[in-house]
């Protein structure tokens, strides 16, 4: 029987379920000789597929599903075999890939029952035909490779374009994705059962409505795994914000009272240099104006109207000074009022550290940064402007985030995500471009609440 329809199929299926896996997982980690352990895990799927076996005993509902779902199992245990993540990682991107494979099967079959091409049963290896059968015709295989082509192609720009690899999946309900496994588990069964229960008394019209809901639950089980993907990133990433929020809440709170303190000891420092100046002649003018200017960057301090504001850009001054950068602050902090003071200094403290960061890459004489704070109707507006390299910042990730470009892709990047989430929590807006000469701009609108919130 190895030319009957569904020993032919088989290979065709596992081909198929293990390119549908590949459009979810070549972004995973992979584990040492990835290559040589991927042959070795291709081998033995289409091994198991070829001992698999198939007779007269074969062409029932319940044995297809069988061999389906072993060699699904088999490709899961590949993928672990290959990548370096979890299992529930791994199961997830199997999982995806089962329901493109099903959703671009049932979609080919339907397109060749809707043109009525075929005959019979037109579903692809249910039927026992003879060793001299082919399941394609010109046609039928046209219209496979295209059906095929497009919904994988589609299947990966809607979902599997969503795995970043830059980061680390996480599942937040592995309980869901098991119990998606189920659904597309009995959908699969249910679907061979009505294949095969209706082969002889073939209607056309009724296999074209099973075809469409079977489309459906593949589409249905995939959009719920993505947006389980997506809220479990967006929760991880919020967990990280709110701990850098409260973990800049304390450092602020430093700041401030060591700033505090030392304002008053440079105050008293700068006029006690003076006096001794005009007591004793021999002391260095040169050095003595020196010793004033360093100390005039914390006893002058600035005046913006907002205390916050006041204490993250003094601190950010001082290592301006320190880089070469020059620091052009116009702000009106008052307009801030609405903001907790924790909230201002992780907005301008992340913000400045990133101009900081890049200014620093440039020539000296590009080294400039310049921050404007305005009220513009009910408006609050800050914009933020830094020279950068060409390669620096106008690379965006798919979020709109400026990429970072330190090595440790994973455990940077926060400073803007943090500064999104912000301006996000006050329906305000954030954009970030950059100019043909290679100005840097991070413009915030903020709207200005009626009645500033309490505390």
């Amino acid at each position: 029987m190895l030319g009957s329809g569904l020993a032919q199929y088989k290979f065709i299926f596992t081909a198929e379920l293990l390119v549908a896996i590949v459009l979810f997982s070549f972004k995973l980690h992979k584990r040492k000789h990835a290559v040589l352990r991927t042959l070795l895990a291709v081998g033995i799927t289409f091994l198991v597929a070829f001992i698999f076996p198939i007779g007269d005993f074969s062409y029932n509902f319940w044995y297809t599903s069988i061999l389906f779902f072993s060699l699904f199992a088999v490709a899961v245990g590949g993928c672990c075999f290959i990548f370096d993540e979890s299992f529930v990682n791994v199961l997830f991107v199997c999982l995806a890939g089962y329901a493109t494979q099903h959703l671009a099967y049932e979609c080919y079959n339907l397109l060749l029952n809707v043109f009525g091409i075929g005959s019979f049963n037109s579903l692809i290896g249910y039927g026992q035909s003879n060793t001299n059968q082919t399941l394609f015709t010109p046609v039928t295989l046209i219209i496979y490779v295209f059906s095929y082509l497009d919904l994988y192609w589609l299947s990966y720009f809607l979902f599997g374009f969503r795995i970043d690899k830059r980061e680390t999946m996480r599942i937040k309900y592995p309980s869901i994705l098991f119990a998606l496994l189920l659904v597309l588990a009995i959908d699969v069964v249910f679907n061979a059962a009505v294949t095969f229960y209706s082969y002889d008394d073939f209607d056309r019209f009724y296999m074209i409505f099973n075809e469409l809901y079977n489309m459906l639950c593949s589409i249905g089980i995939l959009l719920i795994m993505f947006a389980f993907l997506t809220e479990g990133q967006l929760k991880e990433e919020i967990g990280v914000y709110q701990h850098l929020l409260s973990k800049q809440a304390k450092q602020y709170e430093m700041r401030k009272a060591d700033i505090e303190l030392l304002n008053i000891k440079c105050h008293d420092l700068k006029h006690q240099i003076h006096a001794l100046a005009a007591e004793h002649k021999s002391i260095d003018e040169r050095e003595l104006k020196q010793i004033s200017e360093v100390i005039s960057v914390y006893d002058a301090g600035l005046t913006t109207g907002s205390e916050a504001l006041n204490i993250v850009l003094m601190e950010k001054q001082a290592r301006c000074k320190k880089e070469g950068i020059r620091l052009s602050v116009i702000a009106d902090g008052a307009a801030l009022s609405f903001l907790k003071d924790n909230e201002i200094y992780s907005l301008f403290g992340n913000a400045v550290d990133n101009a900081i960061e890049a200014s620093i890459q440039v020539e000296e004489e590009k080294r400039f940064i310049s921050i404007v704070v305005e009220r513009k109707k009910a408006f609050v507006s800050i914009v933020i402007q830094n020279y950068c390299l060409p390669d620096s910042t106008e690379t965006f990730s798919r979020n709109r985030l400026p990429k970072t470009t330190k090595k440790d892709k994973e455990n940077h990047g926060f400073g803007l995500k943090s500064i999104e989430y912000l301006v996000q929590s006050y329906d305000g807006d954030l954009q970030m471009k950059r100019t043909e000469e290679g100005i840097f701009s991070l413009d915030i609108l903020l709207p200005i609440p009626a009645v500033p919130p309490q505390g």
